[in-house]
């Protein structure tokens, strides 16, 4: 079976990403100006709620708190597998968070 990765187009408020079962592949995160916030993605085809699929994100003043970095691009070398759906949950403290999630 050949996997297709779909990116989602990119998005600046929380929405389902895909509904029903899939994978997810990959994202990217940029922050602008003095932006921070988290971003989560849910086993969900409606909310924001349910089992994480990968650990919370956090922004603190426009930069990744783990790597310094003002763009986030994640690559999963195997996707991680959802059930239900993929919620993208977005929680900006001030600016804006951009994110486009790749599934397949």
């Amino acid at each position: 079976m050949i996997n297709v990765t779909i990116p989602s187009g990119q998005k600046t408020s929380s929405c389902v990403i895909r509904k029903g079962e899939g994978g997810l592949d990959g994202l990217i995160i940029s922050a602008l100006m003095a932006a921070g916030g988290w971003v989560d993605l849910y086993d969900n085809a409606s909310e924001a709620s349910g089992k994480r699929l990968i650990p919370q994100i956090t922004f603190v003043d426009a930069v990744d708190v783990e790597t310094n970095e003002r763009v986030k691009q994640i690559l999963f070398p195997k996707p991680v597998h959802f059930f239900n759906g993929c919620y993208l949950k977005i929680t900006p403290l001030a600016g804006a968070v951009n994110v486009e999630v790749y599934t397949s």
